[in-house]
């Protein structure tokens, strides 16, 4: 956890501050902490293939989508257990209703949409948040410019507006440490802090009527009372010297540019057509490769250079990656584009099967990728432009792309590592 109290510089304190909050700065305490999202000693991956999607534009996606990593059932007829993992952008990063991720990272802002849930921390290097009505963080958010708490929604964890403001709307909770920097503002109707917490302004203090606060009050401004009914107060309210309270670190994190293998395909362009049995093609150089309406397309262990590769609905690519030194890499120069109800299959009935196989498989684009809607896809997908996947979207594997990403509703994303990482 962020862990904003208790461990912060101070300069000109009185005797009541100093006993609200002691020792060292701030900043080391962030560094001392755990949580991987914080702090120098622990910052966040860089690296793309360390997150189920990292976009180095901006990321969407859509309602209801899942972003998890899967346990396989201990017994054929059990279900198998899902867990949000992390997410990671360059750009913006936009949570539709009731999105599931674990940790996300967001470089120049995040907005979170109805019953949006991260399950870890949320951090926002250089941008602002915006929590949308019921959306939820339940670790620490910590943003660089303002952070806007909306209609219902919640903070289990800290949260900081390291040049910004805090905002929380009404009936929003903020469960722990608040730093603000410009300006702190409490609705009617809020739950801010615990026991033992704090709420740190250096900028002014505006609380509204029926409010409720758990955490010492600790603001360098004026601070400013509005309603009938003043809000309830459970602990002190001090004013600390002007310079007094500092921010926490924020971590100079970004994402590490998508590095994209160039293919090297032949003016050799093949229409698969729908057959019996369908078509297999064995590795080596082609130029454009088109898959008819239901075609079949039969891939064989080995590196597959393409000048593109598109698909009519229905189509399917059946890849032979049972043996687990079989390895297949589709390269394409240029874009991607299945259609609807397109499929991967790695030919596994089992989860387990299917993520081993699927970690065994990956497509390197050296333009976009557009996938249609109620596809079903395996591996890794690396793309130097941008990528989308159509509505309803299964996908086994992992999403890394030089530009934007947009995954369409209600879709999941299973994220499997790539057998050999690169």
């Amino acid at each position: 956890m962020l862990g904003l109290r208790g461990e912060r510089g101070r300069r000109g304190c009185d005797e009541r501050a100093t006993r609200a909050a002691k020792s060292v700065p701030i900043a080391a305490l962030v560094a001392m902490l755990a949580v991987p999202s914080l702090g120098a000693e622990s910052a966040p991956p860089t690296t793309p293939n360390a997150y189920a999607v990292a976009a180095g534009g901006s990321l969407y996606l859509g309602n209801t989508t899942r972003v998890v990593a899967r346990t396989p059932p201990p017994t054929p007829d059990a279900r198998p257990s899902d867990t949000p993992t992390s997410v990671a952008t360059n750009g913006t990063l936009l949570l539709d209703e009731r999105v599931e991720v674990a940790d996300a990272y967001a470089r120049r802002g995040a907005k979170l949409r109805l019953l949006a849930d991260v399950h870890g921390d949320l951090v926002v290097p250089e941008g602002a948040v915006q929590l949308s009505n019921r959306a939820r963080v339940r670790g620490d958010l910590l943003a660089r410019r303002d952070v806007i708490a909306g209609v219902s929604s919640r903070v289990d964890g800290a949260v900081a507006a390291t040049d910004g403001a805090v905002k929380v709307v009404r009936l929003a909770r903020l469960a722990g440490d608040v730093f603000a920097k410009t300006e702190f503002r409490g609705e009617r109707d809020v739950v801010v802090g615990a026991s033992g917490t704090t709420i740190d302004v250096v900028g002014s203090v505006v609380l509204r009527d029926r409010g409720e606060y758990f955490g010492t009050i600790e603001h360098e401004g004026p601070i400013t009372m509005l309603g009938g009914v003043p809000p309830i107060l459970h602990a002190p309210v001090v004013q600390v010297a002007h310079g007094t309270l500092a921010a926490p670190a924020m971590p100079d994190w970004r994402l590490d540019p998508v590095v994209v293998d160039d293919a090297d395909p032949s003016a050799d362009d093949r229409t698969i057509a729908a057959v019996p049995g369908g078509t297999l093609l064995p590795p080596g150089r082609y130029g454009a490769i088109v898959l008819a309406q239901e075609a079949v397309l039969r891939l064989a262990p080995g590196v597959y250079d393409v000048a593109s590769f598109a698909a009519q609905s229905d189509a399917q690519v059946v890849v032979d990656v049972a043996d687990p030194d079989a390895r297949v890499e589709l390269r394409v120069k240029k874009n991607v584009e299945p259609g609807r109800r397109f499929v991967v299959d790695v030919g596994a009935a089992g989860e387990a099967g299917r993520q081993a196989r699927a970690s065994r498989i990956r497509t390197v684009v050296g333009g976009s990728f557009r996938g249609g809607q109620d596809a079903i896809w395996a591996g890794a997908i690396v793309a130097k432009g941008g990528i989308a996947l159509g509505k309803h979207t299964r996908l086994w594997g992992s999403l890394a792309s030089g530009g934007d990403v947009a995954v369409g509703r209600d879709s999941t994303i299973v994220w499997v590592p790539p057998a050999d990482p690169s």
